[in-house]
């Protein structure tokens, strides 16, 4: 056997700990959630929960939805409060887990809930949530202000933008579509929707409506924008997942809130139009074939 001494092994050690060492390819990223305010007193008090649900997509998915930029109602995402999420992810985690989609203007991902709250939580202010294009800019820092640990302190917030954000978001007047009823309040539920919207003779005819539109929506992006075309057997389990969330939502206080009920209000109103169309031209070529 070969002795080595001391010396010898210590020269190739301080050789070895000389080596460059790999780095994992981490990036800090901000990341960004819209859910209701009671769910986002929840989340910053004791840290995200995983949901499971297929999401109109042909899988099933279990995390936290999150997007790389402020989600509205243009990209269906109608709650009130957006949470801002700070958190060093791994570039294989960031591939495996987006929910990628062809032609899609933002990225979105599904990750663990346990990996984001790794990370540094903070709700972002109302108006600044509501108006996109002010998102945080690396040249507009945000103000640190001596809170708790997800950085909120009531309703301050401070940002060198704050101030033209809101003055630009003051200057947007919604106005209620007219022919859409209202609820008494907000969040309402599948039974002043079906009463107020939909409109059938019964009750129970009035949900076989809703599913027939629901039906019609498969496959789509929004109410109103086509996506793909489904199987008879994936859009029925679509309904299935779509109408059970509807009543999911009805046991937390209300599924619609005001910008679900405009959105789903308005398109079943232009799709019962169309139905009607669509019947008044079949009985006109059924009369003419009688003559």
């Amino acid at each position: 056997m070969v002795q080595r001494g001391a010396a010898e092994i210590r020269q190739e050690c301080d050789s070895i700990a000389r080596l460059p060492s790999k780095k994992p390819d981490i990036h800090e990223m901000k990341f960004f959630h819209r859910t209701r305010a009671k769910n986002a007193a929840s989340i910053l008090k004791t840290g995200f929960r995983d949901t499971t649900g297929t999401y109109t997509m042909p899988i099933t998915v279990t995390g936290v939805w999150v997007s790389n930029k402020i989600l509205d109602e243009s990209e269906c995402a109608f709650n009130d409060v957006v949470l801002q999420i700070q958190v060093k992810v791994s570039k294989k985690d960031l591939d495996f887990y987006e929910i990628k989609e062809e032609g899609k203007p933002y990225r979105e991902w599904c990750f663990p809930a346990q990996l984001l709250n790794k990370g540094n939580i903070l709700q972002l202010p109302e108006k600044l949530s509501a108006v996109s294009k002010f998102e945080a800019q690396p040249e507009q820092p945000m103000k640190k202000i001596p809170t708790n640990q997800h950085g909120v302190q009531g309703n301050k917030w401070a940002t060198p933008r704050l101030d033209e954000a809101c003055a630009e978001f003051d200057k947007i007047a919604v106005e209620w579509p007219s022919g859409l009823p209202r609820p008494n309040h907000f969040p309402a539920t599948l039974k002043d929707f079906l009463a107020r919207i939909v409109k059938a003779r019964t009750p129970a005819d009035s949900t076989a409506r809703f599913r027939q539109f629901l039906g019609a929506s498969a496959g789509r992006d929004s109410f109103w924008v086509a996506k793909k075309p489904m199987t008879t057997e994936k859009r029925d389990d679509w309904v299935v997942s779509q109408f059970q969330a509807v009543k999911d939502g009805d046991n937390t206080g209300g599924f619609f809130t005001e910008g679900v009920w405009l959105s789903m209000g308005s398109a079943y109103i232009d799709w019962w139009k169309d139905q009607i169309s669509i019947k008044a031209r079949e009985s006109a070529k059924k009369r003419k074939k009688t003559l």
